[in-house]
């Protein structure tokens, strides 16, 4: 029979053998968790995503069309930008005649992002508190528009991912930059314009318009007019592309928005005070671009810059700024754009060979 003694030492390495066992299972469930926790920002991206910025205050509903999503999430398709269609219905009770929203990639040049503006309506309808006409055609309440990417963005894009120029886009985010019910009032961003409290009592006697007369000449899908070319400007780019700028008219000098403190109307130190205008063909075969008004008495904002990628008649490729209109602090400050110099050929391009210094030197 077995002393006490040695009985007490037998409880004792059974209870360190327990301890040690416990130890272990605790140490290994740990570890678990803890790969567990890790394994989605681990694992590699099997799909391309959207996200929607766009608040749920705004009457809208988006999403990829059924039949393109494959297409979309496919990271392996280069083509998914000429196949791309974005369906946007509307989901209130008024008319929508005028509609702007970016679709912003993960894929910058400068430190800026790589976007594709999409526009409906006419472009002057942009500036919210132009009226509808008769001559232009809404997404009526409960409709549904697809929108494409410009075809002018669309070659540019592919030749670069495919001669390995350029990342393609895995992660890309949509944004709501304007909003016209064609009555004077919409939204500006994710925000109702004119606000609440300073809307115009002459929107309320506003008649919709009962139909579109035959003979319209505005493009309803926003397409760059044919205007003549105004203006060309070069900045010093990737020598992957065409270094220049084919713009139509001179982009507004916002490198260094915030320098102006009388401008921010009481907004944080990174934001300004911003209004609605129209947007305009800034840029040759590009769509419409974002040129926000700055007033001391608009709604305090950030402004970020982004770049669109847009094709010229022989096949280059080069780039335009656009500016998106954040809510302050969404976005951080916007990076500094080098100062466009007047392009030394840029003739065979320029509709207008008058308008440009460079085709006419002294």
């Amino acid at each position: 029979m077995k002393s006490r003694f040695e009985l007490f030492l037998a409880y004792k390495r059974l209870w360190a053998v327990l301890v040690i066992l416990a130890a272990i299972l605790f140490f290994l469930k740990f570890m678990s968790d803890q790969s567990a926790a890790q394994s989605p920002s681990a694992a590699p991206q099997r799909e391309r995503v959207l996200e929607s910025l766009i608040k749920k205050e705004v009457p809208m509903k988006v999403n990829i069309k059924k039949e393109k999503e494959q297409s979309f999430k496919d990271l392996t398709n280069e083509k998914w930008v000429r196949e791309f269609e974005l369906e946007v219905t509307n989901t209130g009770d008024k008319p929508i005649y005028f509609l702007y929203l970016t679709l912003i990639t993960d894929v910058k040049v400068g430190g800026s992002p790589l976007v594709f503006p999409l526009t409906y309506g006419r472009k002057e309808l942009g500036g919210i508190k132009t009226k509808a006409t008769l001559a232009d055609e809404a997404i009526k309440p409960g409709e549904t528009y697809a929108f494409k990417i410009h075809p002018g963005q669309v070659p540019a894009w592919e030749r670069d991912v495919s001669n390995k120029n350029q990342e393609d886009a895995t992660r890309l985010r949509l944004k709501l930059e304007i909003l016209s019910f064609g009555d004077g009032t919409g939204f500006l961003g994710n925000h109702e314009y004119p606000s609440p409290t300073n809307r115009q009592s002459d929107t309320k006697h506003f008649k919709w318009p009962l139909a579109r007369e035959e003979n319209q000449t505005t493009d309803r899908h926003g397409q760059p007019p044919s205007a003549q070319l105004t203006t060309i400007l070069k900045v010093d780019e990737p020598a992957i592309l065409k270094p220049a700028k084919f713009l139509y008219t001179d982009p507004p000098v916002l490198s260094s928005p915030l320098a102006d403190t009388s401008l921010d109307a009481g907004c944080d130190f990174e934001c300004v005070g911003i209004d609605n205008v129209p947007p305009e063909n800034v840029c040759y075969n590009c769509p419409l671009q974002n040129r926000p008004g700055i007033d001391s008495s608009g709604t305090c904002s950030t402004l970020v810059y982004g770049t669109v990628k847009c094709n010229l008649p022989n096949g280059d490729s080069y780039l335009c700024q656009t500016i998106a209109v954040y809510d302050c602090g969404d976005e951080p400050f916007p990076t500094p754009t080098p100062s466009p110099t007047p392009s030394p050929a840029p003739c065979e391009y320029c509709a207008d060979p008058n308008a440009h210094p460079a085709c006419n030197p002294p």
